[in-house]
């Protein structure tokens, strides 16, 4: 079948299939997931770290969320952590240098900009100040309590886990991360298309052609543009094909 018939194929489905109508589609596509990178916030450290790199995740623990300062009128600045896939931040006792009462709410706030489709989680023993002070309750993709044992909070870090491999939830993460960004239910339907798109054209690259990951990577990066409105993820800070294919298939990529 030749590349152009699949276009076909994929941009007719495309129009009538969702993300729930492709439960196993990635998963036939993953052949060697990278580990997840995980970063903790938290000045108090961090128990569940061997659990979670049990689950062939990279765990990075920092207990402050500025620079170490030399001089005394020198202006406290965030650290660098990276391109986490997922971030786990305390809200008592950090980024107080810089956000004062605010503490790690304004840490969250930060991350959630330099970060629009990084998954942020609230990491914190108490849950109800996000409720009372979080300004967008959006920014944060969830909660996990510090007062939970390890297997609960194992249980709920591996529903976390499939918005990376299981289509319908990857593409629940990304619609609420397009909605924070006050994309409209127009542009989300064309962008929900594309996305659907791209997992087609990964499945019959592979049944068809007998494409293997990274050749499919390749030919879905190199003709990304072709699919979706370059024009707008650019103002979201997504410009080039290897950032969207990042973006739909983020174990797919370094």
């Amino acid at each position: 079948m030749k590349i152009a018939v699949i276009n076909l194929i994929c941009n007719y489905q495309s129009k009538t299939k969702y993300p729930e109508d492709l439960k196993n589609e990635i998963n036939d596509l993953i052949q060697n997931p990278r580990k997840l990178k995980v970063v903790v916030i938290d000045d108090n450290g961090f128990p569940f770290e061997d659990a979670l790199e049990s689950l062939d995740c990279h765990v990075k623990i920092y207990k402050k969320y500025t620079k170490d300062i030399s001089q005394p009128n020198q202006k406290f600045k965030p650290i660098s952590i990276g391109q986490p896939d997922i971030i786990f931040c305390d809200i008592n006792g950090i980024g107080e240098e810089i956000y004062k009462d605010y503490q790690g709410l304004g840490v969250i706030e930060h991350l959630r900009e330099k970060y629009p489709f990084t998954a942020i989680y609230a990491y914190t023993g108490t849950p109800e100040l996000i409720a009372n002070k979080l300004k967008d309750q959006s920014t944060i993709d969830g909660i996990f309590a510090k007062e939970w044992s390890i297997d609960d909070f194992l249980v709920n870090f591996k529903k976390v886990r499939t918005i990376f491999f299981d289509p319908a939830n990857r593409w629940n993460f990304l619609r609420d991360r397009f909605k924070h960004l006050k994309t409209t239910d127009r542009k989300l339907d064309e962008l929900r298309i594309s996305y659907v798109k791209k997992i087609l054209f990964s499945k019959y690259y592979k049944k068809s052609l007998h494409m293997d990951q990274s050749q499919i990577k390749e030919i879905i990066t190199e003709n990304s543009n072709n699919h979706i409105d370059i024009v707008y993820l650019s103002k979201l800070g997504i410009s080039t094909g290897s950032q969207i294919f990042s973006l739909f298939f983020p174990l797919l990529s370094e």
